[in-house]
């Protein structure tokens, strides 16, 4: 390989449409990272833009923590991006050595001092995660590869609507359903990476990429350890399912972070603060420090109508229930209060509850009274009374064995119904992935990401689904109007390829079978034609 302006030294990398080198710029006798894309795709257009849109892009974000783009440029048949050589690693190595909360919380909100930046030039990252955050030697972090980057209101559509790009264990529910997505998509992503952070355990994993992505969609935010209980607020933020319910923007997101540095925790009060540049550099730290565990004497929160709630923590005498837990270090001491109107609430139960209580004594008393009067006036001989039928008594023993038999049934289909009901998330969001797939036309390829492979999936966990099959009769059926538009443009050779697809899908699919019958006839008609036509030319020469 020879890039002009550059001495390839080893390559230190390796993407889904690039390799990264160490190269030796010869022109200032300087160690770069060489980005080259794979010649494979220099003839495709949208490769070759979207490969120079990544340069372009990062040029265009001015932030200290985000990587240094030397040079961008085709020399022969291959583009390259030179960028700063960058020798610390990446989080994915630090996350294996661990990292303690302080440095999580400061990492973050360095990332997301970054992100601001990016996203106050309009542009969505997309693809947060370990691998694409680095660090120098000293420890100054850096963020990198915006390779599926968004420009946001850009002409180009370098990455079609309804395409699932990004990293799965770190992906969007937006993201994996197709949509439009905006900078709310890299709070996600961030707040996947804290939770990683903080526990050293990747949040979602499953035995493909769509069931990690279906896991993004359904299943929810686990509960921290205790000692990492005033993180969980923020994280629940930052990753709730719905957009609209996150943080409005990483700016806000740095006030979380910060009151929670400088408090010991978050008040729930999101700032509504627009888009800004946001200086926020990451270094290695020098020395750790304890945030201060003293609360607020009111604490606001804001719950998802955008309303926000202001909270009193109550004296002793005015609490009814005040349990508390101990502990050291950073874990919170948590207080359960009930406020006035809660305990008038209460209270209005309890007098309720009494009232009921005492017509339900006055009736039973009124009944018992009646039916002794009745027992007496028609009282029955003695002789006639009905003999009371012996209770039969088990042994302990038994006793025991019979319960423990009848728990074990009651877990067993426990577990069944909890199974069953997270097989129907499963099949019901693979549903809605494969609309979204044949909306776009993906209808048998990407092969891992189209409605074809979506409706087969759902038919393996569930043989017979009606919407399944329904659906593959809707791709047959797209192929058969794909076929007839690509006779009525004379392109023969597609239409045999349409039909051919169409059939892979449906082999009894009666119009593709018909349609396939007609081209053969057609082509059949040709054949003689030109064979015809070949003869006369024949004729004309003896």
């Amino acid at each position: 390989m020879n890039i002009a302006g550059y001495r390839i030294e080893k390559q230190i990398g390796k993407g889904g449409m690039a390799m990264v080198y160490l190269a030796t710029q010869e022109s200032l006798n300087r160690p770069v990272a060489l980005k080259v894309m794979n010649p494979l795709y220099a003839d495709s257009a949208e490769f070759s833009e979207r490969f120079l849109n990544e340069g372009r892009i990062l040029a265009s974000i001015h932030h200290s923590n985000i990587i240094t783009i030397h040079d961008i440029g085709i020399s022969g048949n291959f583009h390259f991006i030179s960028m700063e050589y960058v020798q610390g690693g990446d989080l994915a190595d630090r996350l294996k050595q661990g990292v303690s909360p302080d440095e999580a919380v400061n990492m973050v909100e360095t990332i997301a001092a970054c992100l601001d930046a990016a996203h106050n030039a309009h542009i969505v990252h997309r693809d947060i995660k370990p691998a694409n955050i680095l660090f120098r030697k000293d420890g100054h972090l850096l963020l990198t590869d915006f390779g599926i980057a968004k420009q946001l209101g850009a002409d180009q559509n370098l990455t079609a609507t309804g395409t699932m790009v990004g990293s799965p264990h770190y992906l969007s529910p937006e993201q994996a359903q197709g949509k439009t997505v905006d900078g709310r998509a890299d709070i996600y992503s961030l707040g996947i990476i804290y939770y990683e952070l903080l526990t050293g355990e990747r949040l979602f994993t499953g035995e493909s990429d769509v069931d990690i992505a279906i896991k993004h969609l359904t299943e929810k935010m686990p509960a921290l350890p205790n000692h990492l209980a005033a993180h969980q607020p923020i994280i629940d933020r930052m990753t709730r399912k719905k957009a609209d319910e996150r943080f409005p923007g990483c700016k806000s997101l740095i006030v979380a972070l910060q009151e929670l540095k400088n408090t010991g925790q978050w008040s729930g009060n999101v700032a509504q603060i627009p888009i800004t540049d946001a200086e926020v550099t990451y270094s290695a730290p020098t020395s750790p420090s304890t945030p201060s565990q003293v609360p607020p004497a009111e604490t606001q929160t804001v719950n998802s109508a955008g309303d926000t709630l202001v909270e009193r923590t109550l004296p002793d005498s005015e609490a009814e229930t005040q349990p508390s837990t101990s502990a050291s270090g950073p874990e919170a001491v948590e207080q359960t209060v009930v406020a006035p109107a809660e305990r008038d609430k209460r209270g209005s139960v309890v007098k309720l509850t009494a009232i009921a209580a005492s017509l339900l004594v006055v009736i039973a008393g009124t009944f018992f009274a009646v039916t002794s009067m009745m027992s007496e006036q028609y009282k029955m001989p003695t002789t006639q009374q009905p003999k009371t039928q012996p209770v039969e008594v088990k042994p302990a023993a038994k006793l025991a064995e019979d319960t423990e038999a009848n728990d074990e049934i009651l877990q067993q289909e426990l577990i069944r119904q909890q199974q069953e009901q997270r097989r129907q998330e499963k099949i019901k969001n693979l549903l809605k992935i494969a609309e979204v797939a044949i909306d776009n036309y993906q209808l048998t390829t990407p092969p891992d990401t189209s409605a074809y492979f979506y409706y087969k999936e759902i038919l393996r966990i569930d043989p017979g689904n009606q919407a399944a099959e329904k659906g593959l009769d809707t791709i047959a059926e797209l192929y058969y109007s794909l076929a007839r538009n690509a006779i009525e443009e004379w392109n023969y050779d597609r239409a045999k390829h349409l039909v051919d697809t169409g059939l892979s899908v449906r082999p009894k699919q009666t119009d593709l079978l018909d349609l396939k019958a007609s081209l053969k006839k057609e082509d059949g008609k040709t054949t003689r034609s030109i064979k015809n036509t070949l003869k006369d030319v024949k004729g004309w020469f003896n």
